[in-house]
C-alpha cells in the first residue's frame, strides 16, 4: 500500500514539473518571438537607410 502511495506521488510530482516545463517553454517561444519581430523591424529599417544612402551616393556622383 505503501508502494503504491509513493509512486502516486512520483506521478503527482512528475506531472507538475512536467506542467511547469511546458509553461517556461511557452514564456521563451513568446520571448523569442518578440525579439524576432523586434529583429525584423529593425532590419527593415536599416534596409530603408542602406537604400537612401545609395540613392543619395549615386544621386552625387
Amino acid at each position: 500500500m505503501k508502494d503504491r502511495f509513493n509512486a502516486s506521488k512520483d506521478y503527482e510530482v512528475n506531472l507538475k514539473s512536467e506542467v511547469e516545463l511546458i509553461s517556461l517553454h511557452h514564456k521563451i517561444d513568446t520571448v523569442l518571438l518578440r525579439e524576432i519581430a523586434e529583429l525584423r523591424t529593425d532590419v527593415g529599417r536599416l534596409q530603408g537607410q542602406l537604400a537612401q544612402y545609395k540613392n543619395t551616393g549615386s544621386a552625387q556622383t
